[in-house]
């Protein structure tokens, strides 16, 4: 298991566990040894909570890119959205809906289709993701930060405050452009 080492001290850090999944069982995790796959056929999408709950105050969610391999038209988004929009979420979606919620950020990982940085259906920042990269949100106050290696790369300011839900979302297809993300841990003060 590889540990993300982008992480702020004082935090206690979580795995996901499918007990806190909502949605496809195609896309799982192991609290234990935190990792997610994202392994069926059809557009799929998950979302989870932290230890029962979601995600409140100021926290971190960060992932390696362990498998970052081109498949041409596929694609994963993987972020946060809030927690009252999960009438929004569809299981069957390529993005779990994340598009069409007013308050959801994501990063799509897709060679050569516009790769980046998203807030809902609207990408604010390109960027070309790399295997082996530790991705990481962070949510201070009212501003969500992303970085990759330790690295600021977009910010979003006057986000909602409220809680929050991971999401996990693919499109059709096996998910090659990630099949397994390493040391996906919450980290919530």
């Amino acid at each position: 298991m590889m540990i993300n080492p982008y992480r702020f001290a004082g935090l206690t850090y979580h795995g996901l566990d499918d007990t806190d999944r909502t949605g496809s069982v195609n896309i799982f995790s192991d609290e234990a040894n935190p990792s997610t796959i994202a392994n069926g056929t059809d557009n799929e999408a998950a979302y989870y909570a932290v230890n029962g709950a979601a995600i409140s105050g100021d926290f971190e969610f960060l992932f390696t890119l362990d498998d970052l391999s081109s498949n041409g038209d596929n694609w994963m988004a993987i972020g946060v959205f809030r927690s009252d929009e999960t009438g929004t979420f569809s299981a069957s979606s390529s993005n779990g809906g994340a598009s069409s919620m007013t308050d959801s950020f994501f990063v799509r990982l897709r060679d050569g289709a516009n790769p980046g940085f998203y807030k809902a259906g609207s990408l604010n920042q390109a960027y070309t993701f790399s295997t082996g990269e530790a991705v990481k949100l962070v949510r201070s106050g009212s501003t969500i930060s992303w970085y990759v290696d330790d690295v600021l790369q977009h910010t979003e300011s006057s986000v909602d405050t409220g809680d929050m839900y991971v999401i996990f979302a693919h499109q059709n297809g096996t998910p090659d452009e990630v099949k397994t993300l390493s040391g996906v841990q919450v980290g919530i003060s």
